[in-house]
């Protein structure tokens, strides 16, 4: 099943899959109150590819995510050329991109547009493990261009897939947070790679926030602004604003 979506407005909860389906595609709009695209304990084949606007807008204290996957998983992946957001005014947990349940994430994040979420641009929620096994086992891209906003946090899961950024990647909702925060067991094994032009940008100094007690492998070739917190970090280029915990090795670009 092909579930093609072009220049669409939903209200509510916009569209849930509880079927397994081959392919989603969106090039139009979904607004959505609460959740503009949900999966729950199911699998798409195929890919999540978005050109249009998906965004969950309401005000309040709801939690709200314009795409919420629990227990599911997207084989070819989370396409987007387009926007992927959080509107509104909201004190409630609000997500561009929620991860949880139990399941194992085999696709991609490949983000060449822009995500923006309210707290946390992607949450990645206890029991999810993001292998990108489909995907050439990279789990996050965030090409040149591409932006997240509000960072991510990895509470509790796992990303075992390659994390490469040559984007941007930022924090402006919370003082003191990174543009990558891992709590809990939270870890990243597959490694970070911030490749030429990419950009984490942290606040209050800090651009990976890890309170775990897993160490992370970090590559640099572009701008970091901030503390890297239990970081092994090999400097090929570019340049690191902050203090490293951890280690740091010289080695020229491959």
């Amino acid at each position: 099943m092909a579930l093609v979506l072009d220049g669409l407005a939903f209200v509510s909860d916009s569209l849930r899959l509880m079927v397994a389906s081959t392919m989603v595609e969106n090039g139009g709009v979904i607004q959505a109150d609460e959740k503009g695209f949900g999966m729950h304990t199911s699998t798409v084949t195929g890919s999540l590819t978005n050109s249009g606007t998906i965004t969950s807008t309401i005000a309040g204290s709801t939690n709200v995510f314009a795409i919420d996957l629990y227990s599911s998983d997207i084989e070819g992946g989370i396409i987007n050329t387009g926007t992927i957001s959080i509107g509104g005014a909201n004190t409630g947990s609000s997500y561009a991109i929620k991860l949880d349940g139990t399941a194992e994430m085999t696709g991609l994040l490949d983000n060449s547009g822009s995500i923006a979420g309210g707290h946390w641009g992607v949450y990645v929620g206890s029991g999810v493990n993001w292998s990108g096994s489909n995907t050439g086992n990279v789990a996050v891209n965030n090409r040149l261009g591409g932006t997240i906003d509000n960072g991510f946090l990895i509470s509790g899961g796992t990303i075992s897939g390659q994390f490469i950024n040559a984007g941007t990647i930022n924090m402006n909702k919370f003082a003191g947070f990174g543009a990558i925060n891992m709590s809990s067991s939270g870890d990243i094994s597959g490694g970070i790679i911030n490749d030429t032009g990419g950009v984490f940008e942290g606040s209050g100094g800090i651009a990976l926030n890890n309170t775990t007690a897993n160490t992370i492998a970090f590559t640099n070739r572009g701008t970091v602004t901030g503390d890297l917190q239990k970081a092994n970090v090999t400097l090929e280029a570019g340049s690191i604003t902050g203090d490293i915990t951890g280690s740091l090795t010289f080695s020229a670009a491959a």
